[in-house]
Protein backbone atom coordinates (compact mmCIF):
# COMPACT_ATOMS: atom_id res chain seq x y z
CA UNK A 1 0.00 0.00 0.00
CA UNK A 2 1.77 3.20 -1.19
CA UNK A 3 0.34 5.97 0.90
CA UNK A 4 2.12 9.20 1.85
CA UNK A 5 -0.49 10.75 4.06
CA UNK A 6 -0.55 13.30 6.89
CA UNK A 7 0.03 12.01 10.46
CA UNK A 8 -3.70 11.62 11.27
CA UNK A 9 -4.39 9.48 8.21
CA UNK A 10 -1.24 7.51 8.89
CA UNK A 11 -2.48 6.86 12.43
CA UNK A 12 -5.75 5.43 11.10
CA UNK A 13 -3.79 3.31 8.67
CA UNK A 14 -1.52 1.93 11.40
CA UNK A 15 -4.34 1.26 13.82
CA UNK A 16 -5.72 -1.26 11.38
CA UNK A 17 -2.74 -3.42 12.43
CA UNK A 18 -2.92 -2.64 16.15
CA UNK A 19 -3.26 -6.30 17.13
CA UNK A 20 -0.32 -7.45 15.02
CA UNK A 21 3.33 -7.64 16.02
CA UNK A 22 4.48 -5.47 13.14
CA UNK A 23 3.53 -2.08 14.58
CA UNK A 24 3.35 -0.34 17.92
CA UNK A 25 0.62 2.15 17.10
CA UNK A 26 0.95 4.37 20.20
CA UNK A 27 4.74 4.54 19.95
CA UNK A 28 4.60 5.57 16.31
CA UNK A 29 1.90 8.13 17.10
CA UNK A 30 4.07 9.64 19.87
CA UNK A 31 6.98 9.82 17.46
CA UNK A 32 4.85 11.62 14.89
CA UNK A 33 3.54 14.08 17.48
CA UNK A 34 7.08 14.80 18.68
CA UNK A 35 8.20 15.41 15.12
CA UNK A 36 5.32 17.82 14.64
CA UNK A 37 6.32 19.66 17.81
CA UNK A 38 9.93 19.94 16.63
CA UNK A 39 8.83 21.23 13.23
CA UNK A 40 6.52 23.81 14.85
CA UNK A 41 9.29 25.02 17.16
CA UNK A 42 11.71 25.24 14.26
CA UNK A 43 9.17 27.11 12.20
CA UNK A 44 8.56 29.65 14.97
CA UNK A 45 12.28 30.20 15.41
CA UNK A 46 12.77 30.68 11.71
CA UNK A 47 9.85 33.11 11.61
CA UNK A 48 11.41 35.14 14.44
CA UNK A 49 14.77 35.16 12.63
CA UNK A 50 13.03 36.38 9.49
CA UNK A 51 11.47 39.27 11.45
CA UNK A 52 14.83 40.17 13.00
CA UNK A 53 16.55 39.98 9.60
CA UNK A 54 13.92 42.26 8.10
CA UNK A 55 14.49 44.87 10.83
CA UNK A 56 18.27 44.75 10.40
CA UNK A 57 17.86 44.94 6.63
CA UNK A 58 15.75 48.10 6.91
CA UNK A 59 17.96 49.86 9.46
CA UNK A 60 21.18 49.18 7.57
CA UNK A 61 19.69 50.03 4.18
CA UNK A 62 20.06 53.84 4.11
CA UNK A 63 23.63 54.26 5.44
CA UNK A 64 24.73 51.22 3.45
CA UNK A 65 23.18 52.72 0.31
CA UNK A 66 25.32 55.86 0.69
CA UNK A 67 28.52 53.84 1.19
CA UNK A 68 27.76 51.45 -1.65
CA UNK A 69 26.88 54.30 -4.01
CA UNK A 70 30.18 56.11 -3.32
CA UNK A 71 32.21 52.89 -3.61
CA UNK A 72 30.43 51.78 -6.79
CA UNK A 73 30.61 55.17 -8.54
CA UNK A 74 34.25 55.87 -7.69
CA UNK A 75 35.18 52.27 -8.48
CA UNK A 76 33.61 52.65 -11.91
CA UNK A 77 35.64 55.80 -12.54
CA UNK A 78 38.84 54.13 -11.37
CA UNK A 79 38.24 51.22 -13.69
CA UNK A 80 38.09 53.62 -16.64
CA UNK A 81 40.87 56.00 -15.52
CA UNK A 82 43.32 54.88 -18.23
CA UNK A 83 40.71 55.27 -20.96
CA UNK A 84 39.58 58.87 -20.37
CA UNK A 85 42.08 60.63 -22.64
CA UNK A 86 44.08 62.05 -19.74
CA UNK A 87 41.09 63.52 -17.89
CA UNK A 88 41.42 61.30 -14.82
CA UNK A 89 44.96 59.98 -15.28
CA UNK A 90 47.62 61.84 -17.31
CA UNK A 91 48.95 59.82 -20.20
CA UNK A 92 52.55 58.68 -19.93
CA UNK A 93 54.90 60.52 -22.29
CA UNK A 94 58.03 59.15 -23.92
CA UNK A 95 61.60 60.35 -23.33
CA UNK A 96 64.58 60.41 -25.64
CA UNK A 97 66.34 57.25 -24.44
CA UNK A 98 65.40 54.07 -22.58
CA UNK A 99 69.07 53.43 -21.73
CA UNK A 100 69.56 54.04 -17.95
CA UNK A 101 73.27 54.73 -18.47
CA UNK A 102 72.35 57.96 -20.27
CA UNK A 103 69.94 59.20 -17.60
CA UNK A 104 70.56 62.05 -15.19
CA UNK A 105 71.07 61.24 -11.47
CA UNK A 106 67.88 60.93 -9.46
CA UNK A 107 68.73 63.87 -7.16
CA UNK A 108 69.15 66.10 -10.22
CA UNK A 109 65.79 65.01 -11.58
CA UNK A 110 64.21 65.70 -8.19
CA UNK A 111 65.60 69.23 -8.11
CA UNK A 112 64.31 69.86 -11.62
CA UNK A 113 60.85 68.50 -10.71
CA UNK A 114 60.51 70.77 -7.65
CA UNK A 115 61.56 73.76 -9.73
CA UNK A 116 58.97 72.93 -12.39
CA UNK A 117 56.35 72.64 -9.63
CA UNK A 118 57.15 76.15 -8.40
CA UNK A 119 57.30 77.70 -11.86
CA UNK A 120 54.41 75.92 -13.60
CA UNK A 121 51.91 75.12 -10.80
CA UNK A 122 52.25 77.16 -7.60
CA UNK A 123 55.20 78.29 -5.54
CA UNK A 124 53.36 77.67 -2.26
CA UNK A 125 52.71 73.96 -2.98
CA UNK A 126 54.69 71.51 -0.89
CA UNK A 127 57.56 69.87 -2.80
CA UNK A 128 57.44 66.76 -0.58
CA UNK A 129 57.61 63.72 -2.85
CA UNK A 130 55.16 60.89 -2.24
CA UNK A 131 56.33 58.57 -5.01
CA UNK A 132 58.65 58.49 -8.01
CA UNK A 133 57.36 56.32 -10.82
CA UNK A 134 60.10 55.32 -13.27
CA UNK A 135 59.10 53.94 -16.67
CA UNK A 136 62.35 52.41 -18.05
CA UNK A 137 60.84 51.44 -21.41
CA UNK A 138 59.82 55.04 -22.05
CA UNK A 139 62.69 56.84 -20.33
CA UNK A 140 60.31 58.89 -18.17
CA UNK A 141 60.21 59.69 -14.45
CA UNK A 142 56.89 60.65 -12.86
CA UNK A 143 57.08 62.72 -9.69
CA UNK A 144 53.99 62.45 -7.47
CA UNK A 145 53.60 64.67 -4.43
CA UNK A 146 52.27 63.93 -0.96
CA UNK A 147 50.00 66.91 -0.22
CA UNK A 148 48.45 67.58 -3.62
CA UNK A 149 47.48 65.77 -6.83
CA UNK A 150 49.86 67.25 -9.40
CA UNK A 151 52.18 65.07 -11.46
CA UNK A 152 55.35 66.13 -13.24
CA UNK A 153 56.86 63.94 -15.94
CA UNK A 154 60.52 64.50 -16.80
CA UNK A 155 62.69 63.11 -19.53
CA UNK A 156 65.23 60.99 -17.66
CA UNK A 157 67.92 61.85 -20.23
CA UNK A 158 67.59 65.63 -20.57
CA UNK A 159 65.52 66.54 -17.52
CA UNK A 160 63.06 68.43 -19.70
CA UNK A 161 59.45 68.54 -18.43
CA UNK A 162 57.29 66.41 -20.71
CA UNK A 163 53.98 66.96 -18.93
CA UNK A 164 52.58 68.82 -15.92
CA UNK A 165 49.06 67.64 -15.10
CA UNK A 166 46.66 66.98 -12.26
CA UNK A 167 46.03 63.34 -11.24
CA UNK A 168 42.27 63.37 -10.62
CA UNK A 169 42.34 59.59 -10.26
CA UNK A 170 44.30 59.94 -6.99
CA UNK A 171 41.55 62.14 -5.57
CA UNK A 172 38.90 59.64 -6.64
CA UNK A 173 40.91 56.79 -5.13
CA UNK A 174 41.06 58.58 -1.76
CA UNK A 175 37.30 59.14 -1.88
CA UNK A 176 36.87 55.46 -2.78
CA UNK A 177 38.68 54.17 0.33
CA UNK A 178 37.84 57.05 2.70
CA UNK A 179 41.45 58.20 3.16
CA UNK A 180 40.51 61.66 1.89
CA UNK A 181 39.16 62.55 5.36
CA UNK A 182 42.42 61.49 7.01
CA UNK A 183 44.28 63.59 4.45
CA UNK A 184 42.13 66.68 5.06
CA UNK A 185 42.46 66.39 8.85
CA UNK A 186 46.15 65.42 8.62
CA UNK A 187 45.62 62.29 10.76
CA UNK A 188 48.31 59.63 10.86
CA UNK A 189 47.44 55.95 10.78
CA UNK A 190 44.33 56.39 8.58
CA UNK A 191 41.72 55.73 11.31
CA UNK A 192 38.81 57.04 9.23
CA UNK A 193 39.84 54.86 6.30
CA UNK A 194 39.81 51.79 8.54
CA UNK A 195 36.44 52.76 10.07
CA UNK A 196 34.87 53.53 6.68
CA UNK A 197 36.05 50.34 4.98
CA UNK A 198 35.10 48.21 8.02
CA UNK A 199 31.58 49.65 8.19
CA UNK A 200 31.13 49.22 4.44
CA UNK A 201 32.31 45.61 4.58
CA UNK A 202 30.17 44.76 7.62
CA UNK A 203 27.13 46.42 6.01
CA UNK A 204 27.58 44.34 2.88
CA UNK A 205 27.94 41.14 4.94
CA UNK A 206 24.83 41.96 6.98
CA UNK A 207 22.92 42.60 3.74
CA UNK A 208 23.98 39.21 2.38
CA UNK A 209 23.19 37.29 5.59
CA UNK A 210 19.83 38.95 6.26
CA UNK A 211 18.93 38.67 2.59
CA UNK A 212 19.53 34.91 2.70
CA UNK A 213 17.34 34.61 5.82
CA UNK A 214 14.60 36.72 4.24
CA UNK A 215 14.57 34.60 1.07
CA UNK A 216 14.89 31.07 2.41
CA UNK A 217 13.17 31.77 5.74
CA UNK A 218 10.11 33.17 4.00
CA UNK A 219 9.96 30.12 1.74
CA UNK A 220 10.20 27.82 4.79
CA UNK A 221 7.42 29.66 6.67
CA UNK A 222 5.21 29.62 3.58
CA UNK A 223 5.72 25.90 2.98
CA UNK A 224 5.07 25.18 6.66
CA UNK A 225 1.79 27.09 6.52
CA UNK A 226 0.78 25.00 3.51
CA UNK A 227 1.57 21.81 5.45
CA UNK A 228 -0.50 23.05 8.41
CA UNK A 229 -3.45 23.82 6.15
CA UNK A 230 -3.24 20.37 4.58
CA UNK A 231 -3.05 18.82 8.05
CA UNK A 232 -6.15 20.75 9.22
CA UNK A 233 -8.05 19.66 6.11
CA UNK A 234 -7.06 16.06 6.76
CA UNK A 235 -8.19 16.31 10.42
CA UNK A 236 -11.63 17.53 9.37
CA UNK A 237 -11.97 14.81 6.77
CA UNK A 238 -10.88 12.13 9.27
CA UNK A 239 -13.32 13.32 11.94
CA UNK A 240 -16.16 12.97 9.45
Amino acid sequence: MKKQETPNTLYVYLCEYENTDKFDCNAILNLILNLNLILNLRSSKIASWVRISRKIHRKVAFPAFICFFIIAFTGLLLGWKKHTGGVLLPETQRGISADPSKWLPMDSLYQLATQVLKDSVAAEFSPEIGRIDIRPSKGVAKFLFTNHYWEIQLDCTTGEPLQVARRNSDLIERIHDGSIVDNWLNINGSPFKLLYTSLAGLSLLSFIITGVFLYFGAKWVKSNKVREQESNIDKRSTSK
